[in-house]
């Protein structure tokens, strides 16, 4: 683990990578509003989005972590109950990034109505600005003394490993722009491929990860959920002109990707097979689960 800088003002202590986050917000910020002007948004709308996002990602991300780890959060040295306004303390426990990830969607549909615009706009116009904060927050995640993992016996700093493989999703997102027609095709892309390239590093963590079932981190449900709903979102939505085959197919398709990644995390922790031979099947379950999906994405946005 690494160590947690904090800065006192006064008798309030204030964990510096709380204040990295808040200045890592300010800059995605100001990339939306630069960004959005291209897509036709006004100020106003940029940061009615931002801003019911980020509550909306804070409150439920907060939650999930609070409600697993209610002792740790709520419970004071003497086992009594510390009060609600734990769950606004930044010193102690975190966030789960899966609740921010809800927020951004959850959000879209909210400003829609409020502002008379789709929520599928919205979305398109996030995935830049997002994955700009997710590999900042990546980027300083050390100073809240998490993101430490180990690959083949070797420590590793896991969460510049996650920034990075987001930095090269975003620097695909022009392309994927261009190949979508349809508004929301472009943030369907972009969230199942990072959902997918978020997995395996993920499983190289060996700090304070939220756990459920002994062996299954949240965050990995989370993922896995994403992804799943993702492609039978589509599935439903397309039911009316989509064959009983075709559904079928990308169903077997989704449960065999998800079964075996689903199963290299368990072998991960419950066996002693060779890792990399572990790993190398995870990599094989993210290509085919991202062939089966992004082609339904295609097919949808080209119908």
């Amino acid at each position: 683990m690494y160590d947690k800088p904090v800065w006192y003002l006064g008798d309030f202590e204030f964990p510096i990578h709380w204040l990295a986050l808040l200045g890592c917000g300010v800059v995605t910020l100001m990339l939306a509003l630069h960004l959005s002007r291209k897509r036709g948004f006004s100020v106003q709308q940029v940061c009615l989005y931002g801003l019911i996002a980020a509550a909306l990602g804070f409150v439920i991300g907060r939650g999930v972590y609070c409600v697993i780890c209610f002792e740790d959060i709520f419970m004071d040295e003497m086992g009594e109950f510390a009060g609600p306004w734990r769950f606004f303390d930044s010193t102690v426990g975190s966030v789960n990034v899966m609740g921010f990830v809800a927020g951004i969607l959850l959000a879209a549909p909210i400003t829609a109505a409020l502002t008379k615009r789709k929520a599928a706009e919205y979305l398109d116009m996030a995935v830049a600005p997002a994955l700009v904060m997710y590999i900042l927050a990546r980027a300083v995640e050390p100073l809240s003394g998490q993101g430490v993992g180990d690959f083949i016996e070797m420590e590793v700093c896991v969460s510049h490993i996650e920034a990075v493989l987001t930095a090269i999703l975003l620097a695909f997102v022009p392309f994927l722009r261009g190949k979508s027609r349809k508004a929301g095709t472009l943030f369907q892309y972009v969230l199942t491929l990072w959902c997918l390239a978020q997995i395996l590093p993920e499983s190289l963590r060996l700090d304070d990860s939220l756990s459920v079932f002994v062996f299954a981190r949240v965050t990995h449900l989370g993922l896995a959920v994403t992804v799943g709903v993702t492609l039978l979102r589509l599935l439903f939505a397309g039911r009316k002109h989509l064959s009983a085959k075709a559904i079928v197919l990308d169903v077997i398709g989704l449960a065999a990707g998800l079964g075996l990644a689903i199963g290299t995390i368990f072998a991960l922790d419950k066996t002693n097979l060779p890792k990399l031979l572990v790993y190398a099947a995870m990599v094989l379950s993210f290509v085919e689960l991202g062939f089966v999906i992004c082609r339904r994405i295609h097919k949808e946005d080209v119908r």
